[in-house]
């Protein structure tokens, strides 16, 4: 039974590595979009689209998409274990999941990043218990795919689960648990949940979440010199990248650091507007700059 932060990190480990390897990413040598903000007069945006990825990979993830959903599942059913800890009875040592299943459907449990935000945590216990049948499925072999990759003949509500949406389960499970392992939510993890929620609305039947796309861009700035740090208001910059760019949560920034002969210093834009930095010292290395 996992009760700890700990052990749901060690319980995971490899399902995670295995949900990393099989997620869409943006290869770095893909250019980003670009928001140049060095002429006020003259902003430039531009971006660039990804090929997605190569065929004979796509066939491959096709091909053991079932086996993914399992893993999904299985990182999400543990996620629900620890946040239901605290609910197990004396001498309690595993839960069955149908008592996991009973728990999620009053919406209880405590895990920090994700129940503090009951719209949130209700669409994943409803995603849960919505899919426990076809992990049931799974897991004895009675499973039917169609010639689409969809779950089908499933009892209960929900009797089919599309590829896409077994897709969402994964970025789903990677993103929730991503979260409850940091105990901590960023408003990028909120638009990246929000973009896995909303494509299994099919599950819960809530509205949409505010959300993110893959889009990754680049912010370009000038700044100057003042009383010997460089001035630098990531928040009022990054709230003008959000207007260009309002449904990706994926921005870095590129500072040019005026009349110096000095490099560009490349960083977190978003990190850098968390933390609310208005200044800096290039020679002083921040958590949001790029070594």
């Amino acid at each position: 039974m996992i009760s700890s932060l700990q052990e749901l990190a060690d319980a995971i480990a490899l399902e995670r590595q295995i949900l990393e390897w099989a997620s869409p990413r943006l290869p770095t040598w893909i250019p980003p979009g670009q928001i140049d903000f060095r002429d006020p007069t003259n902003v430039m945006v531009s971006t660039t689209g990804w090929p997605g990825p190569h065929p004979e990979r796509l066939t491959a993830l096709t091909q053991v998409r079932p086996v993914l959903f399992g893993v999904a599942w299985k990182v999400l059913d543990l996620q629900m274990e620890l946040a239901f800890a605290q609910l197990a009875t004396p001498n309690q040592t595993k839960w069955r999941i149908e008592e996991k299943s009973a728990h999620a459907r009053a919406f209880r449990g405590s895990l920090a990043g994700l129940t503090d935000d009951p719209e949130i945590w209700m669409r994943i216990c409803l995603i849960y218990t919505g899919t426990t049948e076809a992990r049931h499925a799974l897991t004895h072999r009675r499973l039917q795919v169609d010639a689409h990759g969809a779950f089908v003949n499933l009892s209960g509500a929900h009797q089919t689960l599309t590829a896409a949406e077994q897709d969402a389960m994964q970025g789903l499970a990677l993103s929730s648990s991503t979260i409850a392992l940091h105990q901590n939510r960023t408003r990028r993890d909120g638009l990246m949940l929000g973009r896995f929620l909303n494509a299994l609305t099919s599950l819960h039947g809530r509205p949409a979440l505010p959300a993110s796309t893959d889009d990754q861009w680049k912010v370009v700035v000038n700044s100057e010199l003042i009383h010997g740090r460089w001035s630098f208001h990531a928040r009022s910059i990054f709230a003008r990248a959000r207007e260009a760019a309002p449904t990706s949560s994926h921005f870095d920034v590129e500072i040019h650091l005026a009349g110096s002969g000095l490099a560009p210093v490349v960083g977190a834009l978003t990190v850098a507007a968390e933390a609310g930095v208005m200044d800096f010292d290039p020679s002083v290395p921040e958590i949001w700059m790029n070594p």
